[in-house]
């Protein structure tokens, strides 16, 4: 893969150290002051579920994507890599690649993580002053996201509720 398709480190330094340091209350109403301390503008939208917002990183990503829920933005999201589909080595290893890099950038600017999800979609996460700053492997996409402090904790509630339900034995199981 083409190490011009992710962001350098020297890209992600400067996406973490805005996204870290962006101060806000995750209401909608408040987007225009929050684009304005990124140094961002809207590129399309807003929708209903959430604009996409221009930022600056091309040719890897000029866009990111700002999520709503009703009055609540949710979750701030840049792809620090072109799309790497499919498990061949290639792709493997540039994903791998890439979240290391990501990973070490943050690191520099926020120090260690708070914690590390090892997986088939791998994240890192850190304290940020309006939420949390994760850095994930989706499969296709190696990401840099600031969540809500309240949809992270809802997403840390669905994935334990997940695995408490996989852990529990059916009903069919029981009576045999």
């Amino acid at each position: 893969m083409d190490p011009a398709r992710a962001l350098t480190p020297e890209q992600l330094v400067g996406l973490t150290g805005k996204l870290a340091g962006l101060r806000w209350s995750w209401s909608v109403a408040e987007l225009d002051r929050a684009l304005t301390e990124l140094g961002w503008s809207v590129a399309a939208g807003p929708t209903r579920s959430g604009v996409v917002l221009r930022v600056g990183l091309a040719p890897v990503t000029d866009y990111a994507e700002l999520s709503f829920s009703g009055p609540a933005a949710t979750v701030l999201s840049a792809m620090v890599t072109a799309g790497a589909v499919g498990e061949s080595e290639e792709a493997v290893a540039f994903r791998r690649d890439a979240f290391a890099t990501a990973v070490r950038a943050v690191g520099a600017v926020l120090g260690a993580p708070a914690d590390r999800r090892p997986g088939p979609a791998p994240e890192v996460r850190w304290a940020a002053a309006s939420g949390i700053l994760r850095v994930r492997d989706g499969g296709v996409f190696v990401e840099l996201a600031l969540l809500s402090p309240e949809y992270a904790t809802s997403l840390d509630e669905e994935v334990a509720r997940l695995a408490d339900s996989a852990a529990e034995p059916s009903v069919d199981e029981e009576e045999w």
